[in-house]
């Protein structure tokens, strides 16, 4: 990931966009959006989602991180980021619930259905999460929760004056970690509903990238990604594991996830630890600003951390 235009010139010093990206980290080469014109949005009567949120929240010995920006390729065409992420603390447990959406590009109001999905994803497993009697995650129904965001995009576009529902598609990515055991262990689940999403784990051994494959299952769009809302019942990717302490999980839409790819590529710790490992929201928004060479698309990470309260590290 050396900056082959002019490399760092200290070990500490990051290669910096010019352009309208100006201060932006560089990864890799110079790329083409380093010239890119910044256009106005057009003025509509809906608005859109801001071009920047991000989030910070503390619960016990987890710590939830989240940003989402707009990318250059919406920047470019005056349309709205149309990512969004979700999260929420379980009431009978110290369990996190937390989802990303990607909006399909091509559909017209894939920034509201983005939104719409991650919220409903958040509160159907909030919801089965405290009804649940097991302390684990075994009563959350996957498939029951894919109908159920299909079924709120399907409200939300009549809402809207029953514009089909297709021009809401989005993409969807739920996870649940916690609670933190006694000897400071915290078990996880991550569930890809439908899309392309890429799941990372942050741990001693490095930077990994969970398994499971962008599926069928559901409307096919952009790339052959199956998106909500669908008539066809989707079959969620799930998998589960332990975060120790000191690690974390982050999902991500692919404007942070093709430039990670399967995590083996030089660099990548850095590349990856400017979001999971960020202590403000300052670094967090630094960490995902960047330009790279066909990273063009809306970037949202969230990470659930399992600090090491102990004061060794994380």
């Amino acid at each position: 990931m050396a900056d082959d235009a002019g490399a760092a010139r200290s070990p500490g010093e990051v290669p910096r966009a010019e352009g309208v990206w100006r201060g932006h980290r560089r990864i890799g080469r110079r790329s083409a959006v380093e010239g890119q014109v910044r256009r106005p949005w057009p003025r509509t009567g809906s608005g859109g989602p801001n071009a920047l949120v991000a989030d910070a929240v503390d619960v016990g010995s987890l710590r939830v991180t989240a940003v989402s920006l707009r990318g250059p390729k919406n920047t470019d065409t005056s349309h709205p980021r149309q990512d969004a992420y979700d999260f929420g603390l379980a009431r009978t447990t110290d369990r996190v619930v937390v989802a990303i959406a990607d909006g399909v590009s091509a559909a017209r109001h894939s920034d509201v259905g983005a939104a719409v999905a991650a919220r409903t994803a958040v509160d159907q497993v909030l919801g089965m999460v405290d009804r649940s009697r097991d302390p684990g995650t075994s009563d959350v129904d996957w498939h029951h929760l894919a109908g159920a965001v299909s079924t709120a995009l399907r409200w939300r576009a009549g809402s809207m004056g029953g514009v089909p529902p297709g021009l809401l598609a989005t993409t969807l990515d739920v996870a649940i970690v916690g609670p933190v055991s006694a000897d400071g262990d915290s078990p996880f689940t991550r569930a890809r509903i439908v899309g392309d999403s890429t799941a990372v784990v942050d741990d001693v051994r490095g930077i990994r990238v969970l398994g499971g494959a962008a599926h069928a299952g559901g409307v096919i769009a952009d790339r052959g990604v199956s998106v909500l809302p669908s008539d066809v019942v989707p079959v969620p990717v799930v998998e589960s594991g332990v975060l120790p302490r000191g690690s974390g999980l982050s999902l991500v839409t692919d404007g942070l996830g093709d430039v990670l790819g399967d995590g083996m590529r030089p660099g990548v710790e850095l590349f990856v630890r400017g979001w999971t490992r960020a202590e403000s929201l300052l670094e967090l928004v630094d960490g995902s600003s960047f330009v790279a060479a066909g990273a063009i698309d809306d970037r949202t990470a969230v990470t659930v951390w399992n600090r090491d309260t102990t004061g060794a590290t994380g």
